[in-house]
């Protein structure tokens, strides 16, 4: 239908939700990075099992395609394997574009590697640029021309009149993933965040264990924006959310979401 127009975003699941629908656990960082790895090379090497011209598709003779140039990948890893080749041909462009959405480092190893396009999710110009450099960098690593991946920062607007009035629409909007996200501040922080109490504040004690997590890309960011929630000068225009983890974690949401808070 499409003739070729498609792609494939391969990205690394991260909530225990999405496992469940395998009756499994979320495997850690290392494991869905092994797995995507061996999963994307497979799958790259069934699109190219089928030699550019063996789908012959000959309605008068009734050949369908050329057996002798659709080959066998036998490929096994430690998390997948495939004897191939593909049963059908593969798309018109032979192999299809590979996005990838993943600023960790794990992820700038896999879309290094693979991917043609990146979405980041950036907070500034100076960030996005470090970003954009680390997927090239990773692809130089892999001997691939870094020019060959094209990244796109992304970004989630609210749009309102005021800042005030975007935060309570976002609020409004978003409010029913607040405590699922809790989990997700802490895993960031490396401090314990109880989902049940996202009104109190975070005490300046607890902060000063917090620790950048090596799988996420936002900390830096996400800390400054807690450290500041305890200045009255800087949230004036919030009183009730004045160092509250409702309202942490509603910016968390909004950077990691790309929109600037």
């Amino acid at each position: 239908m499409s003739h070729g127009r498609a792609g494939w975003n391969a990205i690394t699941s991260s909530g225990d939700d999405v496992a469940a629908n395998y009756g499994r656990k979320i495997p850690s960082s290392e494991d869905r990075y092994g797995r995507a790895h061996e999963a994307v090379q497979l799958i790259q090497a069934l699109w190219g099992s089928w030699g550019k011209d063996a789908w012959v598709h000959n309605q008068q003779s009734g050949q369908f395609a050329k057996k002798e140039q659709i080959l066998p990948i036998n490929l096994q890893g430690k998390y997948a394997g495939s004897r191939g080749p593909l049963y059908i041909p593969p798309s018109e462009q032979g192999q299809p574009i590979i996005f990838h959405a993943g600023g960790s480092p794990n992820g700038h190893e896999l879309a290094g590697r693979f991917a043609n396009a990146v979405i980041g999710a950036a907070f500034t110009i100076e960030d996005a640029r470090a970003q954009r450099n680390a997927f090239r960098e990773a692809a130089k690593r892999y001997g691939r021309d870094p020019d060959e991946i094209k990244y796109i920062p992304g970004i989630m607007t609210t749009i309102a009149k005021n800042r005030r009035a975007a935060l309570d629409r976002r609020i409004q909007l978003t409010g029913h993933t607040f405590r699922q996200r809790a989990g997700y501040l802490q895993q960031m922080l490396g401090i314990p965040v109880d989902a049940n109490r996202l009104d109190e504040p975070i005490s300046k004690a607890l902060l000063a264990d917090a620790r950048p997590s090596r799988y996420s890309y936002f900390f830096v960011a996400t800390l400054a924006v807690v450290v500041a929630g305890f200045y009255k000068s800087y949230f004036s225009q919030f009183p009730t959310f004045i160092g509250s983890l409702m309202y942490i974690t509603l910016i968390l949401y909004c950077c990691c979401s790309g929109l600037q808070c």
